[in-house]
């Protein structure tokens, strides 16, 4: 649980926002943190995956670039550009990334992992 100056910190799996256009659960934990109930953690290799992603769904460059301001500005999230994995995999990206920040909670829309270090993954039905 976070300190009371302190925002809830969350991280995105790549999938989670493609699953939330189609996904019920998963536009829910969008919307709350739209709504600002969270923020998430970012760096440069989660967020190219994340743009990949919403390539691959077809949107537009001006709505991609839209998410990528999202992601990114201060009032709704954490960026950290330099923590870098070098690692080839989404999970391992999204788990360094929780261990460097301390964020105990990654979400995705359909992964199921489990980490050994006490980072818990949830479903987007939270």
């Amino acid at each position: 649980m976070s300190a009371p100056d302190q925002p809830a910190k969350v991280i995105f799996a790549p999938d989670l926002i493609g699953a939330s256009f189609i996904d019920a659960d998963a536009r829910k934990v969008v919307e709350l943190w739209r709504n600002g109930a969270f923020k998430v953690v970012m760096n440069r290799e989660l967020l190219v995956l994340h743009i990949k992603v919403l390539g691959q769904l077809g949107l537009s460059a001006e709505l991609i670039r839209r998410w990528t301001l999202w992601l990114t500005v201060p009032e709704r999230a954490l960026f950290f550009p330099d923590i870098c994995s070098n690692r080839a995999s989404a999970i391992e990206i999204c788990e360094l990334l929780a261990r460097e920040t301390k964020t105990s909670r990654i979400v995705s829309a359909y992964v199921k992992a489990e980490s050994k270090e006490g980072i818990s993954w949830k479903s987007s039905s939270l």
